[in-house]
């Protein structure tokens, strides 16, 4: 099984060095001679870069990336998909369609969680593909997925003009429409998707080479490395007995941890580690972390808890979500809207965060956000359930303002300018003073008090 991987490792990295050629190529790797041969003619296109048997095989074998499709493909089918009306700030779930049945059970008693894990699995090799099964060649009534490794795009230089589907002996041919291509993007192959195993080939091998140490090793070795020490000299004869005998004794996984006797001055070592034996456990570890960082899975993901505490555990979990999983089923729900709804059509596929537990801290941030927003006048009750992902109520279009709100809207200032702005006083002269002004006139009441005073004097003196 070993020679067989590495013979198809050897194939994927021949496969990715001239899938951009379209000349007959060939790499040799070690005894394993690959010939590459592709086809870019007006009909048929070449293969994808990594077909699904080849997939699978190292999948299968490998944990590494077995642990990485098994955790995006098993997430990936817990989360439902929705169908939504409207604008994307105005979406709601629209649960009358009558696509939610074709949701249900796509294809006879195969659930939708069934299906997107195998879309996704076939899609981490770069490509999967849906048959769109119609009704009166019209009403889309069900959804199955189709081998990759048994499918062909016939294109020209018009882009897609079909489908070979080879089952049997016997190809299959399908219109444009009738089928749904998911993919990764390729920057060098602009019909087949790209696979994130192709990135991780020379890991893959590297690794293969490290178990296959490890193999050796417990097949071949003892306990330990030993040093057999002697101060005499043995004949040829002695030394090959005494070699013999000890591995007859001491050698392979089956006798380790034996009761070790030794005669004729014998004398036992063991050395200690090398450094490349100590760099060799530290490779493995480096192309585990590859592989991971290839998948976009943290490690936790996987069940490798070294430095795992639950803070960053938790952050982990988000950033899996974030990073992989969600634009996995984005791409998936875009590409059956472009090809179910079109272009022009208000209703979409999609999918909502709050069905996913791992992503509920955002949520509920957001739902206080918002309903802030409408305790204090921001947004009506409406708006806020269009962003929240929930159908509109009756009533729900006005705004409701709070006291505290209303009473700081009120002393915010105008925006709106008046229709004619005051004439301004004219600047003073700042040598001259102002005029003072004239003294006043008495009043008739003061002059009374006056007079009656002058009199009084007047007569004081006469007397």
């Amino acid at each position: 099984m070993l020679s067989r991987l590495k013979h198809k490792a050897a194939r994927y990295l021949a496969k990715v060095i001239t899938k951009s050629d379209f000349t007959a190529k060939s790499v040799a790797f070690e005894d394993t001679r690959v010939s590459i041969s592709t086809a870019h003619g007006d009909e048929m296109l070449e293969s994808p870069p990594i077909n699904l048997e080849d997939y699978i095989a190292i999948s299968e074998q490998y944990i590494w990336i077995s642990s990485c499709i098994r955790a995006l493909a098993e997430a990936a089918s817990t989360v439902p998909i929705k169908i939504y009306t409207g604008t994307e700030e105005e979406a709601s779930i629209d649960s009358d369609h009558k696509m939610n049945l074709v949701l249900r059970a796509p294809y006879k008693d195969v659930p939708m969680s069934d299906l997107i894990e195998g879309t996704v699995i076939q899609m981490l090799a770069g490509n999967a593909y849906w048959e769109v099964i119609r009704k009166d060649s019209d009403e889309v009534i069900g959804f199955k997925l189709l081998r990759q490794d048994k499918m062909k795009i016939m294109g020209g230089s018009e882009g897609v003009r079909g489908y070979s589907y080879t089952p049997n002996l016997n190809p299959i041919m399908f219109e444009v429409d009738d089928i749904i291509h998911f993919k990764f993007y390729s920057p060098t192959n602009e019909w087949y998707g790209w696979s994130p195993i192709q990135p991780t080939i020379s890991s893959v091998l590297l690794d293969l080479y490290a178990m296959g140490y490890n193999q050796a090793f417990f097949k071949n070795s003892g306990n330990i490395d030993t040093i057999l020490e002697t101060d005499k000299t043995l004949a040829p004869e002695t030394r090959k007995r005494i070699i013999n005998a000890f591995k007859t004794k001491y050698q392979g996984y089956k006798k380790a941890h034996g009761v070790m006797l030794l005669d004729a001055g014998l004398k036992h070592g063991t050395p200690s580690i090398s450094p490349k034996d100590a760099d060799f456990a530290k490779s493995q570890e480096a192309c585990m972390k590859r592989i991971l960082t290839s998948f976009n899975v943290p490690p936790i993901i996987i069940g490798i808890m070294t430095a795992a505490t639950y803070a960053n555990a938790e952050q982990q979990k988000r950033t899996f979500w974030e990073n992989a999983v969600i634009p996995i089923l984005t791409k998936i729900t875009s590409t059956m809207s472009a090809k179910i709804f079109g272009l022009m059509e208000e209703h979409r596929f999609g999918i909502s965060i709050k069905d996913i537990p791992a992503m509920q801290g955002d949520v509920n941030t957001e739902s206080l956000v918002y309903t802030r927003y409408v305790r204090e006048g921001v947004l009506t009750p409406n708006e806020a359930r269009a962003h929240l992902g929930y159908k509109n109520i009756k009533g729900g279009d006005e705004l409701h303002i709070s006291p505290g709100a209303a009473k700081l809207l009120s002393s915010e200032p105008s925006d709106k300018k008046p229709d004619k702005e005051p004439d301004k006083e004219p600047d003073k002269e700042p040598d001259k003073e102002p005029d003072k002004e004239p003294d006043k006139e008495p009043s008739k009441s003061l002059k009374r008090k006056v007079k009656k005073i002058v009199k009084k004097t007047k007569t004081s003196k006469e007397k």
